[in-house]
């Protein structure tokens, strides 16, 4: 504790940062302490079943609140953020506040899973204990819930609450062992990819500012609405995240990281389950009803809330309906492939972090 904290460094500096993470351990009274605990960090990440149950490799909530609070609060004018919260994250490690529904027990069987997602995949460890994890999980978002708590607390001491537009929501969902709907014999655990509604069907939160009261919808809404109702917000209208049209989503398989991993603990013979593009078009007439396609496989899902859905059927009129509105997409020549020699090193970091290169 009094040398230089790696999940405080790694907050402020991001992931990979090492040559400026062993700089500042240079810098510190106790250097060999500050690399220990730069050490011990890394184990952490990458071989958690090595060290002792408890242990924690990211920065838990509450760094990027504090953060945050404390930036806000030197603003003089109107500002903008974005926190990202990862508690939520494998290994998911709650704490003890927070841990309703795990306990040691659970951690214990956490820490002796070699590799998340790519452990049971391969039949190393039983779905019994995917499925169990999801307890540890509702702990750590109960956590994620806390911090966002104190922040609406604060921003309402400050007199900043009812000006402000708040957005809550995540960018996937996680998987504990649910069937696929579109793969035989394949199931969904984490989030590496796929269309199951356990990745798809997140949570979003809207305050608008001066707002009062609340309204829940019922229609699908989509994300890639946001930078339109920021900007309606600022104009004064009241565009929501339900767009006119169908509501789409797709998945195109692993990147070449993981498609490694599941040849490492899956074999050749598996990879056809990961391989190929799922595309699932959503639409509210009578209740939320998914049509999607994968391969030569298609499946019509109806979506009664954010955990219950059910196979509803399928046929060729499921497939004619998604790539009708697949389509009508234009083609907007987003860029497929790139070679590190064309961006700079601080993008290549944040690729490598997001596992899209090596």
């Amino acid at each position: 504790p009094d040398a230089l904290d790696p999940i405080q460094f790694t907050a402020a500096e991001g992931q990979g940062e090492y040559a400026s993470f062993f700089r500042a351990v240079l810098e510190e009274e106790y250097p060999v302490r500050s690399l220990l605990n730069g050490v011990y960090n890394k184990v952490a990440w990458d071989f958690p079943w090595l060290l002792p149950d408890g242990t924690g490799a990211s920065a838990d909530a509450d760094t990027y609140t504090d953060q945050f609070l404390e930036w806000s609060a030197e603003r003089d004018g109107p500002w903008a953020a974005c926190v990202n919260f990862m508690d939520a994250h494998a290994p998911y490690e709650p704490s003890d506040e927070h841990d309703n529904w795990g306990g040691n027990q659970l951690r214990s069987v956490q820490n002796k899973v070699e590799k998340p997602v790519w452990s049971f995949h391969g039949g190393d460890e039983p779905w019994w204990q995917a499925r169990a994890l999801d307890a540890l999980y509702d702990g750590c978002i109960r956590q994620v819930d806390a911090e966002i708590a104190r922040i609406v607390s604060m921003l309402r001491e400050r007199g900043e609450f009812e000006n402000t537009l708040l957005v809550v929501t995540s960018d996937h969902g996680e998987g504990f062992g649910e069937p696929s709907r579109l793969k035989r014999d394949t199931r969904v655990v984490g989030h590496v990819e796929g269309i199951h509604e356990r990745l798809l069907h997140v949570p979003l939160v809207v305050k608008r500012p001066e707002s009062n009261g609340g309204v829940r919808i019922q229609k699908p809404a989509t994300l890639t609405r946001f930078p339109d109702v920021v900007q309606s917000e600022l104009n004064g209208g009241d565009t929501n995240f339900v767009p006119d049209g169908p509501v789409i989503a797709s998945s195109h398989g692993l990147t070449e990281p993981n498609m490694r991993l599941a040849r490492e603990y899956c074999g050749d013979d598996e990879l056809w389950r990961f391989r190929g593009t799922m595309r699932a078009v959503y639409n509210h007439e009578d209740g939320v009803e998914k049509s999607a396609t994968w391969e030569d496989t298609n499946a019509s899902v109806t979506c009664i809330n954010a955990s219950t859905s059910y196979l509803s059927g399928r046929g060729d009129d499921v497939r004619t309906r998604v790539d009708s509105v697949f389509n009508e997409l234009n083609d907007v020549d987003v860029r497929e492939s790139f070679d590190l020699d064309d961006v700079d090193s601080d993008v290549e970091r944040r690729l490598q972090d997001l596992g899209y290169a090596d």
